[in-house]
């Protein structure tokens, strides 16, 4: 969480002039790691405390506000490169960082429908030995990664800023979900998921099932 507000050094300095953006709100991964540490400063009881303060932005349109100081939005739940775009910016400071909070947790997901999944199950593991094959190349050759991304990223970033990211150790890239049971822990426990999956495997396919993951 980046905020352009002085005085909001943590959580309980949010007021009711304060509004965050996240990329949609109770439902993005951004809005339930914002629950998830309300809960956990404040309280399971009160896990959606600040959700009306909330305003769901694309991360786009979060960042140009951030940095602009003309609009509303005082904070961002924001992910990489966009949260490291916003701390460079004098003004912006952070107030959490999920992984000192709960450590590592997969942020970025793709998913499809099991009726998708059923009729197309060549098109999905093609999938994930691509995405596999980007994870190795992003490890081996991180100056062409940075490249790469520079040229073709629609957010423009200096090659160096990107490659500082790549190597940032709070940054993983990596096809092994990680704290996926800790979402579903939370939200089974506060009453946003009624049906809690019993491990992490049954909800991603097959193919990632024999990894070491959480």
């Amino acid at each position: 969480m980046t905020t352009r507000n002085p005085t909001l050094k943590s959580l309980r300095d949010v007021t009711e002039t304060d509004r965050i953006a996240v990329p949609g709100i109770k439902t993005s991964l951004g809005a339930i790691i914002l629950q998830m540490a309300v809960a956990k400063e404040f309280g399971d009881p009160q896990y959606a405390r600040l959700d009306h303060l909330t305003v769901s932005l694309p991360y786009p349109e979060a960042v140009a506000a951030m940095l602009s100081g003309r609009s509303e939005i005082t904070a961002h739940i924001a992910s990489a490169p966009f949260s490291y775009m916003e701390l460079e910016s004098p003004g912006i400071h952070k107030v959490f960082n999920s992984v000192e909070l709960f450590g590592h947790l997969t942020t970025i997901m793709a998913f499809t429908t099991q009726q998708f999944r059923s009729a197309n199950p060549k098109l999905t593991a093609s999938f994930v030995t691509a995405l596999q094959d980007a994870i190795e190349f992003i490890a081996a050759s991180k100056v062409e990664a940075a490249q790469i991304y520079a040229e073709t990223a629609k957010v423009k970033q200096p090659e160096a800023e990107i490659l500082r990211i790549i190597n940032d150790p709070d940054l993983r890239f990596m096809l092994v979900p990680a704290g996926i049971m800790s979402y579903a822990n939370f939200m089974h426990r506060v009453g946003l998921l009624k049906a809690k999956p019993e491990t992490w495997k049954d909800v991603f396919v097959s193919e990632l099932r024999g990894l070491p993951g959480s």
